[in-house]
């Protein structure tokens, strides 16, 4: 009798762990429909894209195609300097205040305006290329570091270095932001060292933005800038290998 009591009892233990095993996958199950369900549902109607090569809209259109999201972004091409001034005018009343790129309107009702923001709304929108949600500490500082820092230093130099006639350049501002630039440089070749991407081994939003600035910078002064920083070079190469940013590049043809 004690046996079959024993049977019974622990059949019976068996099928509630079963049935709140059962009832637990049940309800991850139903909490992960209900988080999908919500995400899909606020996700925006319309999305336009301001963008124009060279400009930091590139980080935007970069990493549009590595969401894999073109069919929900409507990329406008949008060459500021080769619009006439009615354009502009129109640019800067409907889109954009300061007449500048990148642009990115949501559902035709509301703008945002730069484009590290941009990047992390899409990255938040989309669910991807985004970290675990408990470790975002170096997603977001790289994001705002490239948009905050190395986006000043980087504008003055390649307007002296590329845009300015021989005669009209200022020798003090391009030491003071090379200087910079190199601490900066500096910095950054010790965090590549050993990694992979820009946040650790995986590939991120982050790399969008923190990438076009190594990609800008390489192409400052003829490669001068980044000659000394042999992890950033190889950081460099990998995002150039990326099929998405190529996908951004001008054709050569």
């Amino acid at each position: 009798m004690a046996d079959v009591d024993a049977t019974v009892i622990n059949a019976t233990a068996i099928g509630l762990c079963a049935g709140i095993i059962g009832g637990v996958a049940l309800t991850l199950g139903g909490v992960a429909v209900v988080k999908s369900y919500r995400r899909q549902a606020k996700r925006p109607k319309s999305l336009k894209l301001y963008h124009s090569f060279p400009f930091r809209s590139v980080r935007c259109a970069w990493l549009v195609k590595e969401l894999c999201i073109e069919e929900k972004v409507e990329i406008i091409d949008f060459n500021i300097h080769r619009i006439d001034s009615t354009e502009i005018d129109k640019y800067r009343h409907d889109v954009h205040p300061h007449g500048t790129l990148p642009a990115l309107v949501v559902n035709d009702e509301y703008t945002i305006l730069e484009s590290g923001a941009i990047c992390l709304y899409l990255a938040d929108t989309y669910g991807r290329l985004v970290p675990n949600r408990y470790d975002r500490k170096e997603y977001y500082n790289w994001i705002v570091y490239a948009t905050a820092t190395i986006d000043a230093v980087l504008e003055p130099l390649y307007m002296q270095l590329t845009h300015t006639p021989d005669d009209q350049k200022d020798p003090d501002l391009i030491e003071k932001m090379e200087k910079k630039f190199h601490v900066i440089a500096k910095h950054l070749e010790s965090v590549m060292e050993d990694r992979h991407w820009i946040c650790g081994e995986s590939f991120s939003a982050a790399d969008c933005v923190m990438g076009y600035d190594i990609w800008w910078a390489k192409h400052i002064k003829k490669g001068e800038l980044m000659k000394d920083y042999p992890a950033l070079l190889r950081y460099a190469n990998r995002l150039e290998g990326r099929q998405a940013l190529k996908d951004c590049m001008p054709s050569k043809s």
